[in-house]
């Protein structure tokens, strides 16, 4: 009976070609890992079944073994051990979102873990594995009137971004904020609720209590992971007064459009002061006219200034991995 099985299994083998240097390699690893994985099991199996006492020590070693093939394989195939850690822990934290194991979240991890791939966490550290340029939030700030929205508009259609306006009157926008931030990536934002609440109240004399302020430190946080572009949009006060004529709405007066414009240099000052993980950059539009070609090159300029962000970001991540091998 065996003999007739063997003869008909035969008939279903495939023919393998010889193995490159790269695939005996990994291969190997793979081999070797299912190996000390064997011997981790059968230690705790003596331990467990047979009433063997624990040899920490020889567990300790082949649990070491297992580690020498992971790091092997990921070596091999390119893959950072930090950012293999790093998706794991960000998939368990995603999956058990109360923030400890349920049997309930456990069942539907297979749902969680599609919803997790399309997390802004899941896409940067996607990025940073395969090498791919890293995804980013851009954000227009800027003067009412100086045409930030026209021009955040034909970025995102170019960048092929998603296009958001964040509406400034709406409550709690450090929460927003933070929501936004947790929900999306490869975004064009319209204003953003940081730095424009702090400047604007500022301007307006409105008082807010400083634990409201300490509440956008989870955002500002997302902000730096997260990879983020800000594009300073400002023009001369005398063409933003000529523009104020047609403004939607009257959240602030033309008088205010110097102290508002102040505000925006200082912020900028203090993020190159302060060392935030933030880019920056700015465009001024004063005398530009729309679709004019000076318009089209602020558009170039915006568009240069998110692939320049984009890849600086991918190298930081791989001169900070450098930088911890060195540090071994």
């Amino acid at each position: 009976m065996l003999d007739r099985y063997q003869k008909g299994a035969t008939k279903t083998f495939k023919e393998h070609v010889p193995l490159d240097a790269y695939q005996a390699r990994v291969l190997n690893w793979a081999i070797g890992l299912s190996g000390e994985t064997g011997e981790v099991s059968e230690i705790l199996k003596h331990h467990i079944f047979a009433n063997e006492k624990l040899d920490k020590m020889e567990l300790a070693k082949e649990i070491g073994d297992v580690l020498w093939y992971l790091t092997a394989i990921a070596e091999t195939t390119g893959i950072s051990m930090t950012d293999i850690a790093e998706l794991n822990l960000a998939k368990l934290n995603h999956r058990y979102y109360t923030g400890a194991y349920t049997d309930g979240e456990a069942q539907g991890r297979h749902e969680r873990e599609a919803l997790f791939k399309d997390t802004p966490l899941f896409k940067v550290l996607e990025a940073r594995i395969l090498r791919q340029p890293a995804p980013m939030n851009v954000i227009f700030i800027g003067p009412d009137g100086s045409g930030k929205t026209t021009l955040a508009k034909r970025v995102a259609e170019k960048m092929g971004f998603k296009y958001h306006k964040c509406d400034y009157r709406q409550d709690n926008k450090p929460a927003l904020a933070k929501q936004l931030l947790d929900s999306q990536i490869d975004v064009v934002y319209d204003r953003f609720y940081w730095p424009d609440d702090a400047l604007y109240c500022t301007v307006k004399g409105i008082e807010m209590p400083e634990t409201y302020w300490q509440e956008y430190d989870a955002a500002i946080d997302t902000l730096q992971t997260n990879n983020t572009l800000f594009i300073y949009v400002t023009c001369n006060t005398e063409e933003l007064v000529q523009r104020s004529k047609t403004w939607a709405d009257d959240y602030v007066t033309v008088e205010m459009l110097d102290a508002i414009k102040n505000n925006y240099v200082n912020w900028l000052r203090y993020v190159d002061k302060t060392n935030l993980r933030l880019s920056t950059c700015t465009m001024d539009t004063t005398g530009v006219k729309l679709d004019s070609p000076e318009f089209q090159m602020l558009i170039t300029g915006c568009c240069n200034a998110i692939e320049s962000g984009q890849e600086i970001y991918s190298r930081l991540h791989l001169k900070e991995e450098e930088q911890a091998d060195e540090n071994l």
